[in-house]
C-alpha cells in the first residue's frame, strides 16, 4: 500500500507530511508552540465563567458581574428571603468555580424537576404544547435553605 504524501516548502526548511501518518497534526505544529490560554475565545470563554469584564467577539466591553438586587419578579418574591451577605456567598461560589460545565453541574443540583400535577386548557393557546415538567429550585446558604 503506498502512503500519499504532501510537500510544503518554507524559506526555512522544506515539510513532508504523510497523510496515513498518526501523528499529521503534531508535525503542522512543529514551528511553534501551543499556548491555548492565549487564544482569544478561551480568555473570553475563561472571562464569562468567572464574571469578570471582558471584550467580547463584537469588540464591545462585557462589564463585570455583579450580585444583583433582591428584585425578583416571581409571584412568590423569593429574592426577598436572601440577605445580601447570602447573595454574595451564592454569586462567589458560583464564579469560583474553573468551568461552564462545573457551573452547569452545580445549578442543576439546585433542581427538582416533577412532572406537572394539573393540565389546565388555557384560552387562545391552542397552538402551544402544554409543558411537560415542574421545576423547583431550592438554594442552601450556610444557615437555612431557601426554596422557590
Amino acid at each position: 500500500m503506498a502512503t500519499s504524501r504532501i510537500t510544503y516548502f518554507t524559506a526555512e526548511r522544506e515539510l513532508v507530511l504523510d497523510l496515513f501518518s498518526p501523528f499529521c497534526s503534531n508535525q503542522l505544529a512543529e514551528e511553534g508552540v501551543k499556548n491555548e490560554e492565549k487564544y482569544r475565545r478561551n480568555v473570553i470563554k475563561k472571562s464569562k465563567v468567572e464574571g469578570k469584564e471582558h471584550v467580547n467577539w463584537k469588540g464591545k466591553t462585557v462589564p463585570a458581574k455583579n450580585p444583583g438586587s433582591n428584585v425578583c419578579s416571581c409571584k412568590s418574591n423569593c429574592l426577598q428571603s436572601f440577605s445580601e451577605g447570602d447573595m454574595i456567598e451564592i454569586f462567589s461560589k458560583l464564579h469560583n468555580m474553573t468551568t461552564k460545565v462545573e457551573q452547569d453541574i452545580f445549578i442543576q443540583s439546585l433542581m427538582e424537576v416533577s412532572p406537572v400535577e394539573r393540565e389546565r386548557s388555557r384560552p387562545g393557546s391552542s397552538s402551544e404544547k402544554p409543558k411537560a415538567f415542574s421545576v423547583s429550585y431550592s438554594i442552601s446558604t450556610q444557615w437555612q435553605t431557601h426554596q422557590d
